[in-house]
């Protein structure tokens, strides 16, 4: 099972076991971003993905791994039979296309959290299925920050001004964001 998924610089040929995770499109970037997954036994194996470096996160709850590129989101398997099945079949459960999102983490449950500019989502069942989570202003320019425990901490700017940086809270138990002040 993968347990670990960290963006890295592109290895030198043969030093790590190697798959390609791409969708072959005309519209594709030229770039790549390569992935180094840990299994839970230790071993280490790289993915090469189409599009410049974005973020990844595991949900080991979840048994799956996301990578988010400039040009896609992939969404795996962290599964020991899908791992040893790579070369039998399509290399990703699915994918989004462009996607929108520039922020990722993994709630202590396990869900996955994107984020773009405008708003915060949570997915549900599949990439396909996410639900925007109501924030209690208009904003934009979201960057995740951390964890408290449960809450995933983030700034961003009230819009449409964009004068006042704020800091925000989501609580993942009910799924509410909160707003914790201005940032100082």
């Amino acid at each position: 099972m993968i347990v670990r998924a960290d963006i890295i610089s592109q290895p030198e040929s043969g030093k790590y076991p190697e798959r390609i995770f791409d969708n072959p499109n005309v519209w594709n970037s030229p770039g790549w971003s390569w992935v180094k997954f840990t299994n839970a036994d230790g071993r280490e194996w790289v993915g090469h993905f189409r599009g410049a470096p974005g973020r990844t996160a595991c949900s080991v709850p979840l048994k799956e791994t996301i990578v988010l590129t400039s040009d896609y989101v992939f969404r795996l398997s962290n599964s020991l039979e899908y791992i040893r099945k790579l070369e039998e079949k399509s290399p990703f459960l699915e994918f989004e296309w462009q996607p929108p999102y520039r922020e990722l983490a993994v709630a202590p449950s396990g869900a996955f959290i994107f984020a773009d500019d405008y708003q915060v989502e949570k997915m549900n069942d599949g990439l396909a299925d996410k639900t925007v989570i109501d924030t209690p202003l208009e904003i934009e320019n979201i960057k995740f920050t951390g964890w408290n425990g449960d809450r995933l901490a983030f700034t961003c700017d009230a819009f449409p001004d964009g004068k006042q940086q704020l800091m925000m809270e989501l609580d993942t138990n009910t799924w509410k964001i909160s707003s914790k002040g201005l940032v100082s």
